[in-house]
């Protein structure tokens, strides 16, 4: 049952229109998202506000738009009407290089995992169109020694309200030291320490877990494993195993509970690669003493996933936007 635009109301209206059997006033203004309930001509056009974009689905009282494209909530209100929207930013995760070592005759000798895009949740109060930008995972390459490993690009929402996610650090290569300057990076979540001459940190992350590090040089210490959004990555372990990705944040907004934002697994030197984390997470790459290796994967769509180490690109973000409805 829809509000009037103007006129007189009945606490009971409103009560139908919140989907709440009963409730104060000022329970009911709080449910609405008003910030100072002062009086019921607060509902006043309440119903007027509506928006479209993305793909709609409605759960458990609440309308949640869940955008895996760049694309706009088109927000129609009458006056100043709005509404409180909760919303989860996740941005694009990090690509993880393709060898540890660059150069002619290059060895296979351990690099980091990615780090998972930034997660942000947070409410607001929204009465106009918002812009959302979803970013772009770390790009993958499976074929050059000597490309560089990639940061995630930035989730952003703007217009009637400001939201940024920021990008996944990038995993880091063997030796942190090297010229080419692609050691671990800093992001949304840090990526994974690669093997190396001196011990180290991987990447600090901003809005989710560092990457996982090293203790020390030795040909038994395995890289370290990308951030997620909700642990850091695992650092390597002393027996070639590469450090596994942090998992992501979770939430629940459609009946399932959804991870998002893993990080991704460290490779490994003679061993076995890190597990991707939980949350769209790619593994990282395996080198045994006999036979060939394997290349990492790539983090999942629509996850902030990280890349697994040795080639593995990172999963693009995701939005979600929901609101109580009717």
């Amino acid at each position: 049952m829809a509000l009037p635009a103007s006129g007189p109301l009945s606490i009971s209206e409103i009560r139908t229109e919140l989907n709440s059997a009963s409730g104060s006033l000022r329970t009911l203004s709080s449910l609405a998202g008003f910030v100072i309930p002062d009086s019921i001509s607060e509902f006043y056009g309440y119903s007027a506000w509506n928006a479209t974009g993305g793909t709609s689905t409605d759960y458990g009282g609440y309308r949640v738009h869940t955008f895996d494209t760049s694309g706009t909530l088109t927000v129609t209100a009458a006056g100043s009407s709005f509404k409180s929207c909760d919303i989860i930013a996740v941005a694009g995760g990090a690509s993880a290089i393709y060898r540890g070592e660059a150069g002619a005759g290059a060895t296979y000798d351990g690099s980091g995992g990615g780090g998972a895009g930034g997660w942000v949740s947070t409410t607001v109060n929204v009465s106009s169109s918002l812009t959302i930008t979803i970013g772009a995972g770390g790009t993958a390459n499976q074929g050059s020694q000597t490309s560089a490993n990639t940061q995630g690009s930035a989730t952003t929402i703007t217009g009637g309200a400001t939201v940024t996610a920021n990008g996944g650090g990038r995993g880091g290569r063997f030796n942190t030291s090297d010229p080419n300057g692609l050691g671990p990076g800093n992001g949304g979540c840090g990526g994974g320490r690669g093997r190396g001459n001196y011990g180290g940190v991987g990447g600090t992350g901003s809005q989710g877990g560092n990457g996982g590090w090293l203790t020390g040089w030795s040909n038994g210490y395995g890289p370290g494993g990308g951030g997620g959004t909700a642990v850091s990555g695992s650092n390597g372990a002393t027996s070639n195993q590469g450090g596994g990705g942090g998992y992501g944040n979770t939430y629940n907004w459609l009946g399932t509970t959804t991870y998002l934002g893993g990080g991704g697994g460290g490779s490994s030197y003679f061993g076995t690669g890190g597990s991707g984390g939980t949350g769209g997470g790619g593994a990282g790459a395996a080198y045994p003493s006999s036979g060939s290796f394997t290349t990492g994967t790539s983090g999942s769509v629509n996850t902030g996933g990280g890349g697994g180490a040795e080639g593995g690109g990172g999963g693009s973000g995701k939005v979600l936007i929901r609101y109580i409805y009717p």
